[in-house]
């Protein structure tokens, strides 16, 4: 599968959960320790 697929297919996954930019910005958060 290509990147945009799999991407995709994550997005939709989590669409219930989040939003998909509240998702990145907590993994960003996560990962350099921000809170």
């Amino acid at each position: 599968k290509d990147i945009l697929s799999i991407a995709g297919n994550i997005f939709e996954r989590r669409n219930d959960i989040a939003d998909p930019l509240e998702i990145l910005q907590e993994g960003y958060k996560n990962t350099f320790g921000e809170n």
